[in-house]
């Protein structure tokens, strides 16, 4: 169904009808409150309708926040890194993510012992241009049978990669597991877990921190304390990573390849 949605709003005929995205969108919602198509519908056509105009470098996981397996890596370090890091998929690499040799889907690992090598169940890694459009590639996707491919920039460098997980996210939306529902409850919670130490949300206001540390940091192009993080380091920090920012030493709790969930927080000089 989604294929067919995108064939036809890319035809001409439509487009000479239809001059801007907005105009698609209000028909859709009108029809929503006319009853003629439901809420659900109405949230999968604007998805739909939204990755027509994006590329892939809008919704990529960062090279930075690739999860990989070194060609060379042993079998009982492969399994750690799987169970570390619960993916189905991971580009396998050489010298280093520029040199993407293959990629690895877990179910290959089935029936698979101790001898095993990653070269001998990798698979060849499918790349896309970083500047690619989304309706394009899920159409990519569908031909090859694959769900994740490399993403490279015009020098042929690694930039990150993306798979069909990621197209479908924009189109239905994110599905919440019970950790997300949780982390959404406490979204913006401070709590002191110890003299000197706090814990606190990714997604607390950045004037929320400012209040609580007497800190001064601008909210004019950020809203949440995980994204001054993020900004700071360029990149999504690991779960259990820790550095330094500012007066601040920090750890992340919780944080996947989205975003960082929780943070502790101690003061560089700790109250006596």
């Amino acid at each position: 169904m989604i294929h067919k949605l995108l064939n036809f709003i890319q035809k001409k005929r439509i487009k000479k009808l239809i001059n801007k995205l907005s105009d698609v969108q209000s028909i859709m919602s009108h029809a929503e409150e006319k009853h003629i198509i439901n809420s659900n519908t109405n949230k999968m056509v604007k998805g739909v309708l939204n990755i027509s105009n994006q590329k892939v470098r809008d919704i990529m996981i960062s090279r930075a926040n690739m999860k990989v397996i070194e060609e060379n890596e042993s079998f009982s370090g492969m399994m750690r890194i799987i169970n570390d890091t619960r993916h189905s998929r991971y580009p396998v690499i050489s010298e280093n993510k520029d040199h993407v040799v293959g990629i690895l889907l877990t179910k290959d690992l089935i029936g698979t012992d101790k001898k095993t090598k990653v070269s001998d169940v990798m698979r060849p890694a499918m790349l896309t241009p970083e500047g690619r459009r989304i309706d394009n590639l899920l159409h990519d996707f569908q031909e090859r049978r694959s769900h994740m491919s490399i993403v490279v920039n015009e020098y042929g460098e690694v930039s990150g990669l993306i798979t069909i997980e990621n197209i479908f996210e924009e189109i239905f939306g994110e599905i919440d597991d019970e950790h997300d529902a949780e982390y959404e409850k406490n979204a913006t919670v401070i709590s002191v877990q110890s003299p000197g130490c706090y814990i606190v949300s990714g997604l607390t206001p950045i004037d929320a921190v400012n209040e609580f540390f007497g800190v001064d940091y601008s909210d004019e192009y950020l809203d949440t304390f995980a994204g001054l993080i993020t900004q700071k380091l360029g990149r999504i920090p690991e779960t259990d990573e820790r550095f330094n920012f500012d007066q601040f030493k920090i750890k992340i709790i919780a944080a996947d390849n989205r975003r960082i969930k929780k943070i502790e927080v101690s003061l560089a000089n700790k109250p006596k």
